[in-house]
């Protein structure tokens, strides 16, 4: 193997995707392979982290695994990888950290015949492979806390918005309504009482659209026809 090759790679390799699809590239070489993809496994799903075909220019192509329960050995089953494109060879080599599979790497297609000797001619790519599923696994679970942090500051902020605002904001409207009926007010102080409730009603048809909305999205609003 060209360990200049893979060491270059390593060193600059920084979980940006031109260098996920430099070493499916890479890997390509080493099995004669046409097209293939790398996986990540969570929670039983197949993530497609990369995918590349020499024999189609077409970004959209879509790939999955059809693996119900977890491989631990080998395959060579092309009823597991299903793809838009024809794949007449695969080789699926589960990857692996203490017995627990992080992913899958597939490669299809080969101009030869995939063989087992073929994974200890590319194990060092497969370690490279490892790597860029940790740090996969890692942004995974790190776009899970941020979302279930964001939603509980979405909530928090509607559930103030409705109780620290809006009830205040009727008491102003209520205030200002019956101050608007004093007879002791000069001109000047009823334009200046209708401009207090005129701006209060406003400011609380915004709350109340910003709580309907967010209502909507929850799937939490009833229509009525």
């Amino acid at each position: 193997m060209e360990n200049e090759k893979v060491v270059t790679l390593l060193n600059s390799f920084v979980n940006k995707n031109e260098n996920i699809q430099e070493l499916l590239q890479l890997i390509f070489d080493f099995t004669n392979s046409r097209a293939g993809a790398l996986f990540l496994q969570k929670d039983m799903k197949h993530i497609n982290i990369a995918h590349l075909n020499l024999d189609s220019k077409d970004s959209n192509q879509e790939v999955k695994l059809n693996i119900v329960n977890s491989l631990e050995n080998l395959s060579f089953d092309t009823n597991l990888y299903k793809t838009t494109y024809p794949v007449s060879s695969v080789m699926i080599i589960p990857i692996r950290e203490t017995n627990i599979n992080m992913g899958y790497l597939c490669l299809a297609n080969t101009t030869t015949k995939y063989e087992e000797e073929m994974v200890d001619t590319i194990a060092p790519l497969i370690s490279i492979s490892q790597m860029i599923l940790k740090n996969q696994k890692l942004i995974q679970e790190a776009k899970e806390v941020y979302q279930t942090e964001t939603e509980h500051s979405k909530d928090l902020f509607l559930a103030n918005m409705s109780h620290e605002i809006r009830t205040p904001m009727n008491g102003v409207l209520g205030m200002a309504s019956i101050l608007s009926q004093s007879s002791e007010l000069s001109e000047r102080d009823r334009q200046h009482t209708k401009l207090l409730k005129l701006s209060a009603e406003g400011l609380l048809a915004i709350i109340n659209d910003v709580l309907d909305l967010s209502k909507l999205e929850a799937g939490h609003m009833d229509f009525q026809l």
